[in-house]
């Protein structure tokens, strides 16, 4: 279950999911896509030299691929690959999350390769004939099990024996929260289902945010793909006096990465271009100051950061439950 030296199960791990949340890609889009999962700064993302770890882990990435494509878990259909989806099963890592805490309330005490044996039976990989699910499973959960023991959760005696932490009980998704950790949990939440999930996410709150706000949505549509020229959601909305918006929406789901400028500006290209009436660029993260700057000086486009993307869901409803004991979240939706 251990990571092994070359990277390979992250690797692995990295692809599955972004094909998961697209029809097909090319091979470029593909290791372009999976590299995200690496969180690499701006900085080494633009190092090109041999030792970076921007080649290093394309290296690994394209290794990865090349043998999925071998064992047919990926298809290749004249240079465009995709997913052989009956013969993988893929598993987003709030799902593996919710699980591992499942196995731990019904019972307080794991061995590692126990758990993961309990979590293959649970997905049912290793009933699948391609081993990339098992070891995005495996990959996915040693990630999971490090965080857990991390913020104390879980415990790791000498002999590898995983039990439960002091903060166990304080992390049931069930358990009323204060504002500041539902947030943090979301947005956490959020990024590990990935870049599609949150269109998905995101689409549905600003369509309940136009309904509360007294507006009518009569389309709400997730455009998708890569051919989308910068926009992830279309939004048409009509005000009680009959005005009509065309608004546009970019999702950027990240870990800690800031949103640029130069990433503001082409977004603002793409509204324009497409000819929306409004714009926001939302992200799980935060604005650049020079990219905050730029949006303050736009009198169409605004942008919705992590705390402001909690906000609306309070003002919603969706997503998250508030009570007097604090907050839970929705898990079947986040």
């Amino acid at each position: 279950m251990k990571q092994t030296a070359n990277g390979e199960p992250k690797a692995v791990e990295a692809i599955v999911s972004y094909l998961a949340g697209v029809p097909f890609a090319t091979r470029k889009q593909i290791l372009s896509g999976a590299l995200a999962a690496y969180g690499l700064t701006e900085e080494e993302l633009l190092d090109k030299s041999p030792d970076s770890k921007n080649c290093r882990t394309r290296s690994e990435l394209g290794t990865a691929l090349n043998k999925l494509t071998q064992q047919k878990a990926v298809l290749n259909r004249n240079g465009v690959l995709c997913l052989q989806k009956d013969r993988l099963v893929l598993v987003q890592e709030a799902q593996c999350e919710d699980a591992i805490r499942e196995l731990f309330r019904s019972r307080g005490r794991y061995q590692r390769e126990e758990l993961f044996r309990l979590l293959a039976e649970h997905f049912r990989t290793a009933r699948t004939p391609q081993k990339a699910d098992d070891l995005s499973l495996a990959s996915m959960t040693e990630r999971i099990l490090t965080r857990m023991i991390a913020d104390g959760e879980l415990e790791e005696d000498a002999a590898g024996c995983l039990t439960t932490g002091e903060r166990a009980s304080a992390s049931s998704p069930g358990q009323p929260l204060s504002e500041q950790e539902c947030r943090e949990r979301l947005l956490a939440r959020l990024f590990r289902r990935g870049g599609a999930h949150f269109e998905v996410f995101l689409a549905n709150a600003l369509e309940k945010y136009y309904l509360v706000t007294g507006r009518d949505v009569t389309c709400c549509e997730i455009t998708g793909g890569s051919a989308d020229g910068g926009i992830d959601i279309v939004i048409d909305t009509v005000d009680e006096l009959g005005f009509a918006e065309h608004i546009l929406v970019q999702a950027k789901c990240r870990r800690q990465a800031q949103v640029t400028e130069k990433e503001i500006r082409e977004f603002y290209g793409a509204l324009n271009a497409q000819k929306g009436s409004r714009g926001i660029f939302a992200t799980t993260t935060s604005f650049h100051p020079g990219a905050q700057k730029l949006l303050d000086s736009l009198d169409n486009c605004v942008g919705i950061d992590g705390n402001k993307l909690f906000e609306i869901l309070k003002k919603t409803g969706y997503g998250i439950h508030k009570s007097k004991s604090g907050y839970t979240l929705d898990t079947a939706l986040i």
